[in-house]
C-alpha cells in the first residue's frame, strides 16, 4: 500500500482526515460549480484527488491532469480543496469523488445536477394545421429539461388582445380537441415550464374550415330611375374561395361605370359583400344572387330591386274666407238702426263687391239679399244673408214697426 502511496491511518490519532460527508450540488447550465472537499491534517506526503464521474482523474494535490481548461483546483484556505468547473455542461453532472490516499482511503462523494431551462423541441411538435369542422384536433409539444417541464395549453382569444383561455396544465405532451367547431379555431400556445428560467413557448395556428352561410341584408329594396343604390350581403366561411353578387346568370367581379363591388373584411372568416349599382334604368331592375362556395359547399341568397314610383298628389282648391257679418239699416226718416246677427253667420265676399253668404242650401235658412237704402237697383253690391229663422224675424220687425 505504502508504494501506492497511501498513508496509513491509526485510529485515534492526529493523522490527515476528510469530511466524508456527502453533498449535492443543483447548478444551472452555464454557470461555474465548485464542490467542497475539506482536508485536516494534512501532510506533505498525503495525496488529494478529485476523479471525474466517468472515472478519469481531473486533479492531484494543486496539479490539474484533465485537458478540459474548464477544470481547476481552488484552495482558499489551506483546509481546502475544491473543485471548480466552469462554464458547466449537462455532461459535466454526476458524481465526482475527493479522495484522501490513506490507508484506508477516505471518500467524499459530491453529486452535480446540472438543470437545464425548458426546451420545445420543435421538430416533434406540431405546426400550423387546417382541420374540417366535426373532426378531432390533435396537438403535440414535446419539450426537454431539467427538471422535466409541465406543459400548459392556452388558446388566444379572438376579441381581447392578450388575452387567453386555459386549457389545461400536466406532464402530458398532448392535446386532444374532439369534434371541433369553428369558434375554436385560432392560436393555440404550448408553454413548458420547470424550476429553471426562462419558460419556452411554441404557438400553432389552427384553421377550421366550413361550408360558406350568407345573410342577406334587405330581400327587398326600391330606388327610383336615374338615381343610385347599393346592395350588400355578409357570408362566412373558410376557405372564402368564392363570393361574388350575379344579376342574370353574370357574375359581377369588375369595376364598371354602372358596377362597383366592394369586399370588406369584419374578421378572418367573415365578410361583407357590396354592390353599387349607378344610374339606374328599366333593365337594372329584378334579382340580384349573392354567391359563396367553397371546397366544403356552396351558399345563396337573393334581393329584388324594385322601380320606386312617386305618384304626385291632385291639387287641392283654396277655401274662400269667411268673416263675421253686422249691417247697417236706414229709414227715410233719418233715423238709424243696427241689427248684430247671429255669431256663427259669416259672409263671403263676392267678385262683384257684396257679399254673399255659402252654402245656399243650408238648412239653416233662405238665403236674402239686401242692398243699401238708395242703392237697391246695383245688384253688384248687394250682400246676401243667410239667418235661422228667429235671426231674420229680429231683423224684419223692427223695420217694419218703425215704418
Amino acid at each position: 500500500m505504502s508504494g501506492l502511496g497511501f498513508i496509513p491511518v491509526v485510529a485515534g490519532s492526529s493523522g490527515p482526515s476528510l469530511d466524508q460527508n456527502p453533498i449535492t450540488v443543483n447548478l444551472i447550465a452555464g454557470f461555474t460549480a465548485v464542490l467542497p472537499c475539506t482536508v485536516k491534517n494534512k501532510d506533505p506526503a498525503t495525496r488529494v484527488l478529485w476523479i471525474g464521474p466517468s472515472g478519469n482523474l481531473l486533479t492531484m494535490n494543486e496539479i490539474t491532469r484533465t485537458s478540459d481548461k474548464r477544470i481547476s483546483l481552488r484552495s482558499p484556505y489551506e483546509d481546502d480543496w475544491n473543485l471548480r468547473i466552469e462554464q458547466v455542461k449537462y455532461s459535466d453532472r454526476g458524481d465526482y469523488k475527493c479522495k484522501l490516499a490513506t490507508s484506508p482511503v477516505q471518500i467524499k462523494v459530491a453529486t452535480l445536477n446540472v438543470l437545464l431551462s425548458p426546451k420545445i423541441l420543435t421538430e416533434y411538435s406540431s405546426r400550423d394545421m387546417v382541420v374540417r369542422e366535426g373532426s378531432d384536433l390533435d396537438l403535440v409539444c414535446n419539450a426537454t429539461g431539467v427538471p422535466l417541464p409541465d406543459i400548459t395549453w392556452y388558446r388566444k382569444q379572438k376579441d381581447t388582445p392578450n388575452a387567453k383561455t386555459h386549457l389545461g396544465t400536466g406532464n402530458k405532451d398532448q392535446l386532444l380537441i374532439s369534434n371541433i367547431t369553428r369558434d375554436e379555431a385560432g392560436i393555440y400556445e404550448c408553454v413548458a415550464r420547470n424550476d429553471v428560467e426562462p419558460s419556452d413557448t411554441i404557438s400553432i395556428k389552427v384553421d377550421v374550415q366550413f361550408a360558406p352561410e350568407i345573410d342577406i341584408g334587405l330581400e327587398t329594396l326600391s330606388q327610383k330611375v336615374g338615381k343610385s343604390t347599393a346592395i350588400e350581403c355578409r357570408i362566412t366561411g373558410f376557405p372564402m374561395e368564392v363570393a361574388v353578387w350575379r344579376y342574370n346568370g353574370v357574375d359581377i367581379e369588375e369595376r364598371t361605370w354602372k358596377y362597383e363591388p366592394f369586399v370588406y373584411q369584419r374578421e378572418e372568416n367573415k365578410i361583407l359583400l357590396s354592390l353599387e349599382i349607378r344610374d339606374l334604368s328599366p333593365s337594372d331592375f329584378g334579382v340580384y344572387t349573392c354567391f359563396a362556395s367553397n371546397v366544403l359547399g356552396s351558399a345563396n341568397k337573393t334581393t329584388l330591386l324594385t322601380e320606386l314610383k312617386v305618384t304626385t298628389p291632385l291639387a287641392l282648391e283654396s277655401k274662400p274666407t269667411t268673416t263675421p257679418v253686422n249691417f247697417t239699416t236706414s229709414t227715410t226718416r233719418g233715423t238709424t238702426s243696427t241689427v248684430t246677427p247671429d255669431p256663427n253667420l259669416t259672409s263671403t265676399t263676392s267678385s262683384s263687391g257684396g257679399i254673399v253668404m255659402p252654402n245656399t242650401d243650408s238648412p239653416d235658412g233662405p238665403a236674402y239679399t239686401l242692398n243699401p237704402p238708395g242703392k237697391e237697383d246695383q245688384n253688384n253690391s248687394c250682400s246676401t244673408f243667410r239667418y235661422q229663422s228667429w235671426t231674420f224675424l229680429l231683423l224684419v220687425i223692427p223695420y217694419v214697426t218703425f215704418i
